[in-house]
């Protein structure tokens, strides 16, 4: 009997409340049951600065050699043999570090570190003038002081100076665009004919 009531209980509310809205009259009836339409709207990401944060000052080392965060940024990925984190204080030219993280390249592979300012004269001298010079890597802008920002010279595909607004821009901006040396940039590079001289 028990069993019997349970049953007839579990109908009785399954039937009520899995009910689907039915409208015979000219009433609106909410739609559950329709799936929402896809969003649309643009997506905006906003990066800001670590306001206030202290977060731990990092030694980066590659093959035992301490070498720049900005460097270590533009390498290519297929140099790395291995990775270690040592969480130990270190003191170099009189900066203390928290931590340090050693990379160890295959082939003993060691970067030619270039800062962008003398990047900027060795290869695109007397094209730019005193315009001021916004150097884009890998779609992505570089932040910091040109002259002492530096990235792997032998890692760059392609360094593209784009003049066709120079005449126009009453700003003097002109970018430099840095590819650097992976598949997909290579990839992506060639499949734009663009119309450019190389020399």
């Amino acid at each position: 009997m028990k069993i019997i009531l349970i049953f007839v209980f579990a109908f009785v509310l399954t039937n009520t409340f899995g009910q689907t809205p039915i409208n015979n009259t000219n009433e609106q009836v909410p739609e559950f049951n329709k799936a929402l339409p896809k969003d649309t709207s643009v997506l905006v990401l906003v990066e800001l600065d670590a306001h206030g944060i202290q977060y731990p000052k990092t030694a980066y080392f590659l093959n035992d050699q301490f070498i720049k965060y900005s460097v270590l940024l533009s390498l290519n990925p297929e140099h790395f043999k291995s990775c270690s984190y040592i969480y130990q204080p270190i003191e170099i030219d009189s900066v203390k570090y928290v931590q340090q993280v050693r990379y160890i390249a295959k082939n003993n592979y060691f970067p030619k570190a270039i800062s962008l300012t003398n990047l900027k004269d060795k290869y695109c001298t007397g094209q730019l003038g005193n315009d001021k010079v916004i150097f884009i890597m890998d779609g992505k802008v570089v932040h910091g002081d040109y002259n002492t920002y530096e990235i792997d010279e032998n890692n760059l595909y392609a360094i593209t100076l784009d003049l066709r607004n120079k005449k126009e821009d009453k700003n003097k901006n002109q970018f430099i665009l840095l590819t650097t040396k992976t598949e997909a940039n290579i990839k992506n590079h060639n499949l734009f004919p663009r119309n450019i001289w190389a020399r």
